[in-house]
């Protein structure tokens, strides 16, 4: 269900996982992608014609965040 209420049929979505869901946001002033786009989630499970889940950024990008994972830093 969209934020209006309406319904939308949900295709298969094959090749999906690990995809961005972006919000857009109507910038103040001059338009560009940095203002107005930004990555809210990061999609981690669906159920074909039913609904997909996403993971939040914030929690991602603590994961990626990690010591852990090298990915702070260069080797």
């Amino acid at each position: 269900m969209l934020l209006d209420g309406s319904k939308r049929v949900i295709p298969r979505l094959r090749g999906l996982s690990g995809a961005s869901l972006w919000a857009y946001v109507e910038p103040a002033g001059i338009w560009s992608p940095q203002t107005a786009l930004k990555v809210v989630a990061v999609q981690n499970s669906a159920k074909d014609g039913e609904w997909i889940r996403c993971a939040d950024w914030k929690v991602v990008r603590e994961i990626f965040n990690q010591p852990s994972l090298g990915l702070i830093g260069p080797p």
